[in-house]
């Protein structure tokens, strides 16, 4: 079972029902095993995974998830990565996942 903290957390600050999370990708997962061969790159249902994992623990947020709306994965993220997650837990979860500057991924669940 995936775990959000197979994602070494570095900090994490919660402000109500926002979350700001520092993170790294560890150098070794299990999801990195043939995605892909020549260079592993996190697949972006972990992403997902994390987000809904850390919203559900830090949050408290336990919605019945009915569908994913404007999901984008724009960057790679890739091992040893650091990142910066901002989940929202309004009536939709939204979030942003950074590498620096560059948006990795973000969508509404």
């Amino acid at each position: 079972m995936i775990r959000a903290l197979d994602a070494q957390l570095e900090a994490c600050e919660r402000d109500g029902q926002t979350l700001r999370v520092e993170a790294r990708v560890p150098e070794h997962l299990d999801w990195f095993e043939g995605h892909f061969p020549d260079q592993p790159v996190l697949p972006g249902f972990v992403q997902l995974l994390w987000v809904a994992e850390l919203a559900r623990e830090r949050l408290a947020f336990a919605p019945v998830y009915s569908g994913i709306e404007a999901l984008k994965f724009r960057e790679p993220l890739l091992p040893g990565d650091a990142f910066s997650l901002h989940i929202d837990a309004g009536p939709a979860l939204r979030f942003a996942l950074r590498r620096g500057d560059a948006l990795v991924s973000e969508g509404r669940l």
